[in-house]
């Protein structure tokens, strides 16, 4: 199995600004405010890459599924704009969408077949970025297409130990439905003393967050993993 370090950098995408034309900044201009009509005239300009990155990075189409755009992402698909795409940092337009609570434009995504587990350079899935945000749409969306569960990002953690840390609980509770690892550790947990069985690390994490509801749900969850 090849290492998450070797995956990762199988992904990294380095910006080429040498070919950016007036017409992929009018295109991500276009996108910014909002205004499909321009979208959909200046992609009937030949040479124009809905997936393009600019100097920072981005791409018109991932702007869009930031803002959660679906009009202006509907003309990309329409264009046949590659799903598949990855920005500067790694992320595809899911983990757009999901980081900034984008439910309905997730849900058109993951309709167009998008890899609902490309990860980041930060080792982090969509469902990651939406247990961060504690969008339970969104992580449902992505549990019922088929996202990983258990998945571990760079530094150790799944995204159920994110959602303890960001006190989430509705967020919690449709991991553990689907059968998220209560007992899981990230890295930071590797050089604890304390068993896993004793102080299981995403207890440690709810009694830090003072949350009461994400305390109970936690332990309980801890009581039935026995």
């Amino acid at each position: 199995m090849k290492s998450l370090k070797s995956r990762l950098k199988k992904h990294e995408v380095t910006p080429n600004t040498s070919d950016w034309s007036k017409y992929d900044d009018r295109l991500l201009k276009a996108v910014e405010k909002g205004d499909v009509d321009k979208v959909t005239s200046v992609l009937a300009k030949r040479g124009v890459t809905p997936t393009k990155l600019d100097v920072e990075g981005r791409s018109a189409f991932h702007v869009a599924a930031a803002k959660g755009d679906v009009p202006c992402i509907n003309a990309m698909l329409s264009h046949g704009v590659d799903v598949t795409a990855i920005d500067a940092a790694g992320r595809s337009v899911l983990h757009l969408a999901a980081k900034n609570g984008q439910s309905l434009c997730l849900q058109r995504l993951l309709q167009q077949d998008c890899p609902v587990d490309t990860i980041d350079h930060q080792g982090r899935s969509a469902l990651h970025d939406a247990a961060v945000a504690g969008c339970a749409s969104c992580v449902k969306l992505l549990l019922d297409h088929g996202a990983v569960v258990n998945v571990k990002d760079g530094d150790g953690g799944t995204p159920l130990l994110l959602a303890v840390q960001a006190c989430h609980p509705v967020a919690c509770r449709l991991l553990l439905d689907r059968g998220a690892d209560v007992n899981s550790r990230d890295k930071e947990s590797r050089s604890e003393p304390i068993p896993v069985k004793a102080w299981t690390q995403c207890l440690h994490y709810a009694q830090l967050s003072k949350n009461p509801e994400v305390l109970t749900l936690i332990r309980a969850a801890v009581e039935k993993a026995g």
